[in-house]
C-alpha cells in the first residue's frame, strides 16, 4: 500500500495522471486511488496534514506496513525552481521538534533538511534547507503508523531567495511535476525490494 498525502489538487495532478488514480466518492478529504495506490488532498498547514494523515489510514484499512509520501512544493534559499529535494529530517519551527528520516544508499534526488513553518516563509540567507508548512504534520503522524524507513518528504522547489512567494500556476506545478514520477516510480519501487528482503 501506497499512500499519500498533498496538500492542494493542482501538486497532485501529474501523480494521479501518472498513476491512473481515480476520485472516490465525495469524502471528508478528497480521495483518489487505483489498485494499491492511494492519495489525500489535506489543504493547507501542519493541522490539516495530520488530519488528513490518520484519516487516510483509517481509509485504507489501518495497514501497518504502508509507504507514506508527502509530495508537494517547498521554498529553499538558494535551489532552482522546479529543482526536486528529498528531505534527510523534518523541523517543526514551532516546537523544535525534529524526525530524521530513513534515506536509501542513493536517492534519486538531492537530499536536505525541511523546516515547516506555521505560516508562508520568505527565504533569507540564514536558511539552510527546504521549508513548507506541511510536512511536520504529515510526518510525526506517518510514523506512528509505520515503519521508518517508509515515511518520506518529496519537494519541489517552487521559490528561493530570488523570486517572489507565489503560488505557481497549476501548468507550472504540472511541468515541474511530471518529470519526477517516473524517478519516484523507481524510488517507490526500491523502498518495496527493501521490505520484501
Amino acid at each position: 500500500m501506497i499512500c499519500f498525502v498533498i496538500a492542494y489538487r493542482a501538486e497532485a495532478a501529474a501523480l494521479i495522471n501518472y498513476f491512473k488514480l481515480e476520485k472516490q466518492q465525495q469524502q471528508e478529504f478528497p480521495l483518489y486511488s487505483h489498485e494499491n495506490i492511494t492519495l489525500v488532498i489535506s489543504g493547507s498547514g501542519k493541522s490539516n496534514a495530520a488530519a488528513a494523515t490518520a484519516y487516510l489510514y483509517g481509509k485504507t484499512g489501518f495497514h501497518k506496513d504502508a509507504v507514506w509520501i508527502n509530495l508537494g512544493i517547498a521554498g529553499h534559499a538558494l535551489d532552482a525552481q522546479g529543482s526536486t529535494c528529498l528531505a534527510g529530517k523534518v523541523i517543526d519551527v514551532a516546537t523544535q521538534r525534529v524526525l530524521h528520516l530513513s534515506l536509501p544508499d542513493k536517492p534519486p534526488w538531492k537530499t536536505a533538511a525541511l523546516y515547516t513553518y506555521d505560516q508562508p516563509h520568505r527565504s533569507d540567507q540564514r536558511d539552510k534547507g527546504m521549508f513548507d508548512m506541511e510536512a511536520s504534520g504529515f510526518a510525526f503522524t506517518a510514523r506512528r503508523f509505520t515503519q521508518p524507513q517508509f515515511v518520506h518528504c518529496i519537494k519541489v522547489i517552487s521559490d528561493n531567495q530570488k523570486t517572489a512567494i507565489s503560488t505557481p500556476s497549476s501548468a507550472m506545478l504540472e511541468e515541474w511535476m511530471m518529470p519526477q514520477m517516473s524517478l519516484l516510480d523507481d524510488f517507490l519501487q526500491s523502498l518495496f525490494q527493501v521490505y520484501n528482503r
